[in-house]
């Protein structure tokens, strides 16, 4: 750090600080927006102005309920309250909803019974502490009546569950406070069983730092949405979007599993022998890359320009996205390798390349994907290589809906990368 400057200033200038800017707050719900994933929609969403909507769930209006750790809101919890870290421009989803239609709000239940009473402390920094430091989920369930009675009084129900970020066991995630379960914390799993059994139409938003099974939701809502932890922009890019002022466009980042018994399982796995049967509670019910939009969109075309090329060749693949629907969107389009025949037993896939295109009701367009060999390459006894035969390429809209399966062929032999200038990188272009 000294030899990089690091501490040649040490102290910020204050003075030079712009918080709170205009520019800033927009930058924040944009980048929210386009990370909201929605995982079902039962043409439930979007939602109508003129709908009575009843709003329940513990984070709807709690200011902590979409920070991540080590932001300020969660970092200084114990040490500052929430009006003195929580952004002025950050508005909860009640306050965001409100200016979009009628609300009534209900809890259903709390996370945690008390705040946080103490700031994080830092292993090595302090004594050595031995006692109790996890918060316990509240397991009061009394407040789910009264969740249940506004329900069956609205036309729509928005149900807002998930996690309490906090570091070292004071919350439900983030840093230190792993889960041994993938149920949702408390007596939330209870709440969304009680409205999803009024029969209401209900939109089940997971904000969360974990993929729950939400079994329930998956089975009975009729919309569910992967909010994550959108900060301070979250309140406002929510209700743009389930009110349609915006499309979904987010895709999924990990793949939420069947249940804890699929764990650990991810994409890009690799198969340990052919021939036997897959353990059933295996995979993801959404997969890696996995979206939906308010319109749809079609794969007519893809190609590889030359399906030969050498050990360090350059390797172009086309592919051709259309927006078959009705509203303008953008689709995450996903590039995959697979290697079928190599030294070392390979993932099924990996991404290797994806592009975010932009395309209005009709429209068509091209992506190019551009790489050099380097980006078939993988590590064997302390270098990384290049072999030669034959690889997949996958054109797709997640790790699983794969629309086009190419066949590249690479020239025999063995090539060893220089590990200061290997190119791991696809170049991207639309048109």
């Amino acid at each position: 750090k000294y030899r990089q400057g690091i501490f040649d200033n040490p102290y910020i200038d204050e003075e030079g600080l712009e918080l709170n800017s205009d520019e800033h707050h927009a930058l924040a719900v944009e980048i929210a927006q386009k990370s909201l994933v929605l995982l079902k929609n039962e043409d439930l969403l979007p939602l109508k102005k003129d709908q009575k909507i009843a709003l329940i769930g513990p984070l709807a209006n709690h200011p902590y309920a979409m920070y991540g750790g080590y932001t300020a809101p969660v970092h200084l919890q114990g040490s500052a309250k929430w009006q003195q870290t929580v952004p002025k421009r950050s508005k909860t989803i009640k306050e965001a909803l409100e200016e979009y239609a009628e609300v009534e709000f209900q809890p259903g239940c709390v996370i945690f019974e008390s705040a946080i009473e103490r700031s994080v402390f830092f292993p090595g920094e302090v004594e050595q502490q031995d006692g109790p430091l996890a918060k316990i989920p509240s397991t009061d369930t009394s407040r789910i009546i009264d969740a249940v009675r506004t329900a069956q009084h609205a036309d729509v129900v928005v149900l807002v569950v998930g996690d309490l970020v906090g570091l070292f066991q004071q919350g439900t995630t983030g840093e230190g406070s792993d889960a041994d379960t993938l149920k949702l914390p408390g007596v939330q799993e209870e709440l969304m069983e009680a409205v999803l059994a009024t029969g209401k139409p209900t939109v089940v938003l997971l904000v969360s730092g974990r993929p729950y099974t939400v079994n329930d939701a998956v089975k009975r809502a009729g919309a569910l949405v992967a909010t994550w932890l959108p900060g301070q922009g979250g309140g406002e890019a929510i209700a743009q979007t389930l009110f349609g002022e915006k499309n979904f466009s987010g895709k999924t980042v990990l793949s939420f599993p069947f249940s804890a018994g699929a764990m650990p399982y991810t994409y890009n796995h690799s198969k340990k022998t052919g021939g036997l049967p897959r353990q059933s509670a295996f995979g993801a019910r959404y997969p890696f890359g996995f979206g939906l939009s308010y319109t749809s969109f079609t794969y007519p075309a893809a190609k590889i320009k030359n399906d030969t090329v050498a050990l360090d060749g350059e390797i172009e693949v086309l592919a051709t996205i259309k927006n078959t629907g009705t509203m303008s969107g953008e689709e995450i389009v996903q590039l995959y390798i697979h290697d079928r025949h190599a030294s070392l037993v390979r993932p099924v896939k990996e991404l290797k390349g994806f592009a975010r295109v932009p395309l209005k009701a009709g429209e068509e367009k091209t992506v190019t994907f551009t790489f050099k060999t380097d980006l078939l390459s993988f590590y064997k006894n302390g270098k990384r290589i290049v072999e030669g035969g034959e690889f997949d390429l996958f054109i797709g809209s997640s790790s699983r809906d794969i629309h086009h399966t190419l066949l590249l062929t690479v020239e025999d032999g063995v090539r060893t990368l220089d590990f200061d200038s290997w190119n791991d990188r696809s170049q991207v272009s639309i048109t």
